[in-house]
């Protein structure tokens, strides 16, 4: 279905071009399906497919798992100018058919700028309910990215299909609190298919725990939190805390109420470097990308 709407979009077929939003849980193979995409409209049209994504450690992910397999790469704040340079260069020559691209930066450029000569076969919005949950007022680039998109079809010589996937997106048939349809003006993807999916996972759960706090919240609190991470690290569980601010990570991690097992405890935020962040994963044991 992805590759008919591209096809139709390649051979000026304007009017038969659908756009394309899919609901569906995590570890389904999502990213398969507009990788693939990619991978065949590269090889036998000579197609460009540039992939929207929120984070770094994601787009670092995925175009390492397509290694040796198609010729992806991200433009993101972590590289330097030579390596966007190269990176560029690389889309013009036909050696990397998949790009990586946070909003922020698609937004501040022609969509020409990344393009070149080649031609856009496909335009990818992962995690696409970022688009409205974070759009308003977090990444508010998100917001704008329908009207871009909007633009950069009118304006370029040949149109391109949006295909929007995301795992969280909430489906409600009476309108309320609907992110699908919401998603779906925001990005101007009408006419849309929507594949939707049942997104709950068995496996997930959550549990909420009553805590009476009378005395100094904050003291009472950190307690509570040191105490949590030792019965993780006792019952042998992976487990990721999380935190509001920098300095309340480092007030636990660094606690000499945890120097016993500081080796079993790491921590990431916006003032590691990009190679301790491009490890995390790793060092944690875990896949970014389903």
């Amino acid at each position: 279905m992805v590759v008919q709407q591209a096809e139709h979009a390649f051979h000026g077929l304007k009017e038969e071009v659908n756009n394309i939003l899919l609901t569906s849980p995590t570890g389904a193979g999502k990213s398969l399906l507009f990788q693939l995409s990619a991978i065949y409209l590269a090889e036998k049209y000579g197609l460009l497919t540039i992939v929207v994504s929120p984070l770094v450690a994601l787009m670092n992910d995925q175009v390492e798992g397509l290694h040796g397999y198609a010729g992806a790469a991200a433009l993101n704040s972590n590289k330097t100018a030579t390596e966007k340079e190269m990176i560029l260069q690389g889309v013009q020559n036909g050696s990397i058919n998949i790009l990586y691209l946070a909003p922020e930066l698609l937004l501040s450029y022609s969509i020409t700028t990344f393009l070149g000569n080649r031609q856009l076969g496909l335009l990818v919005v992962d995690e696409a309910h970022t688009v409205t949950t974070w759009g308003r007022d977090f990444r508010v680039d998100y917001w704008f990215l329908g009207d871009y998109l909007r633009k950069s079809k009118r304006y370029l010589p040949n149109t391109f299909p949006i295909f929007a996937l995301t795992a969280t997106a909430v489906w409600d048939p009476t309108g309320h609190n609907d992110m699908v349809f919401d998603t779906i003006r925001s990005l101007n993807m009408d006419p849309c298919i929507k594949f939707i999916g049942v997104v709950r996972r068995e496996n997930i759960s959550f549990e909420i725990e009553l805590s009476h706090i009378s005395k100094n919240y904050e003291e009472e609190r950190r307690k509570k939190t040191i105490q949590r991470i030792r019965e993780a690290l006792l019952q042998n569980r992976k487990t990721i805390v999380y935190f509001p601010f920098r300095r309340t990570v480092n007030s636990i991690v660094y606690s000499d109420d945890i120097s016993d097992i500081q080796n079993r405890i790491t921590s990431y935020h916006a003032a590691l470097n990009p190679e301790e962040k491009k490890s995390m994963p790793r060092i944690l044991g875990m896949a970014v990308n389903p």
